[in-house]
């Protein structure tokens, strides 16, 4: 899960929402902010026998959707791409890797989260993720929450690697 001297390790995850749902039960709603990966991961860790910096990054996207998912089966979970849970540090999803990273990460955060049952409906969630990660819930009439992946957007982003994802951002967003 994460780097010793900056990031939370895996048992400190798993007391944090065991005690959560301890005091204070299952939320309705829980907003996971990016940043689920631990912090400039290729520049820290050796990656262990065949594994590349890459299948570790999933696989703690997985990890962290499958801790929330046990903990938290019923609660709608809103989670968001951080400049930590991609591929490459502060930068959005390359082209090379579209079609495979967003697919998995929607397959884990609302295929597989039993609480994101109902958003599976929605095509608009799915076609808005898929494309360069964004969508919107509307959790009630009255409650509608963003769910922006602003890599696109980042000073160190290089948009060479990328087709037209942050202008596709801003159009959806503006409308």
């Amino acid at each position: 899960m994460g780097r010793y001297g900056c990031d939370a390790p895996r048992v400190l995850v798993e007391y944090m929402l065991r005690r959560y749902k301890e005091a204070f039960g299952e939320p309705d709603l829980l907003l996971f902010q990016g940043d689920h990966v631990t912090h400039g991961l290729s520049q820290y860790l050796p990656p262990p026998g065949n594994m590349t910096y890459y299948d570790i990054l999933l696989d703690t996207l997985k990890d962290y959707a499958g801790m929330l998912n046990d903990a938290f089966p019923n609660t709608m979970i809103v989670p968001i791409i951080g400049n930590n849970d991609n591929k490459f540090h502060n930068e959005g999803t390359t082209e090379e890797y579209r079609d495979s990273y967003y697919p998995y990460v929607y397959q884990l955060w609302f295929q597989n989260m039993t609480g994101n049952a109902a958003l599976l409906s929605s095509q608009r969630i799915h076609d808005s993720f898929l494309s360069a990660g964004y969508y919107r819930v509307d959790v009630t009439d009255k409650i509608t929450v963003l769910a922006l992946d602003s890599m696109y957007w980042m000073s160190e982003n290089d948009p060479q690697y990328q087709a037209n994802e942050a202008e596709e951002e801003m159009l959806w967003f503006e409308s």
